[in-house]
């Protein structure tokens, strides 16, 4: 069956990903798969053989040079070992999700916080759903996890929705980690949430062609 994944519209065969994984040192196996509530975030589960976690910035960078930045993973996780079926092939929809295994950060400083203040927890389990992810540190970046300019409409209408909030879409590019937008929150005006409030299709729809250039 053809194994092709389709990210933000481009065809992606994921051996030729994974493949290019495998020429980094101390990769041993690796698989691309979709994750995400929408199934739109590129994820590279990585098995490593060295005891040191490996540098998802470095994988990626190298990733970079010689693929297109649309067919680069977004998401490393760290597994330690690949579901595969009876013929020895990776059974991909067997993966497990990325919540339940070691994210690797992007960011070169891999300090782990938690959210602090109630704008930051309430921010952070905004992020954790939209994303698919267990927890968030207070200085993690939104598009490091693996969002995007559809997944941050959300959550800005679920922070209207939620605390009603008028944070601006742009917030989240202008601020893109936990504690920058999580400020950015608390000094945004408070509106009446009606019911002729914005829904998330609609907000994705002025999002694309607000944002179309930053869409990837």
């Amino acid at each position: 069956r053809d194994a092709a994944l389709k990210v933000h519209g481009i065809r992606l065969e994921p051996e030729e990903v994974e493949g290019r994984l495998l020429e980094c040192d101390g990769v041993v196996a690796a698989a691309v798969s979709l994750t995400g509530p929408a199934a739109d975030v590129l994820t590279a589960h990585v098995v490593w053989q060295h005891e040191t976690p490996p540098d998802a910035a470095a994988l990626r960078a190298y990733l970079l040079r010689h693929l297109p930045e649309a067919l680069v993973p977004t998401l490393f996780v760290r597994v330690e070992r690949l579901p595969r079926t009876a013929s020895g092939k990776i059974d991909r929809r067997a993966l497990p999700p990325p919540a339940s295994c070691t994210r690797l950060p992007l960011a070169a400083d891999t300090t782990r916080e938690a959210p602090q203040t109630p704008t930051e927890r309430h921010l952070a389990a905004i992020w954790s759903e939209v994303l698919g992810l267990a927890e968030v540190s207070r200085l993690d970046n939104f598009f490091e996890l693996g969002g995007h300019s559809l997944l941050a409409t959300q959550v800005v209408s679920r922070l209207r929705a939620t605390l009603g909030r008028a944070v601006p879409l742009r917030a989240c590019f202008e601020a893109p980690t936990l504690v920058g937008l999580a400020e950015v929150v608390d000094r945004s005006p408070l509106e009446e949430v009606t019911a002729s409030a914005p829904t998330d299709s609609q907000a994705v729809s002025a999002a694309r062609q607000r944002y179309k250039v930053r869409l990837s």
